[in-house]
């Protein structure tokens, strides 16, 4: 069991990095400048907004950037937040507990929903549910849905031509 979960650990490792590449990307390649997004309207002058292309490294290569970005998450230095101006390991931090109060409340809507399907679908088959979740009456069932949602959604000229009223 230990080697089942070192080797899903390992492989999460390439997908953690992919995942962090395409978002890299994406982030990239929107059009505008990032320092528009940072003023909020207020104009910098072109000393400040080379200060702060410097300063935020928004001066160097695409890849440079993304190693930065690499090295300092790795060490747990997720930057600052543009908005409260904290840093976003402390907001994270503070947000974990709903975080984790709604990860709970769904699992557990999960369960209750799971474990009555569970013993609904174990009971004898003279009960309806099974009867009605077997894979032929469910075939039969969708067919009619289709044919109904086919028939509703029909226009009325058309209905009326098929009855040759028009």
């Amino acid at each position: 069991m230990l080697r089942y979960i070192v080797r899903r650990l390992l492989m999460a490792i390439p997908v953690l990095l992919g995942v962090s590449v395409m978002v890299w990307g994406m982030v990239h390649l929107t059009p505008g400048d990032p320092l528009d997004v940072l003023s909020f309207g207020s104009v910098f002058t072109e000393e400040q907004r080379e200060h702060l292309r410097v300063k935020l490294g928004l001066d160097q290569p695409f890849h440079i950037q993304y190693w930065n970005f690499l090295t300092n998450a790795a060490r747990g230095d997720l930057g600052k937040s543009i908005f409260t101006k904290r840093q976003v390991t402390h907001e994270l931090m503070d947000q974990l507990p709903r975080t984790i109060e709604l990860a709970i409340g769904g699992m557990i809507v999960a369960l209750v929903i799971g474990f009555t399907f569970g013993i609904a679908s174990a009971r004898p088959t003279r009960c309806l549910y099974p009867r009605l979740s077997s894979p032929r009456r469910r075939r039969i069932m969708s067919s009619g849905l289709d044919n109904w949602h086919r028939s509703a959604t029909r226009s009325t000229a058309e209905r009326r031509r098929r009855r040759g009223m028009s």
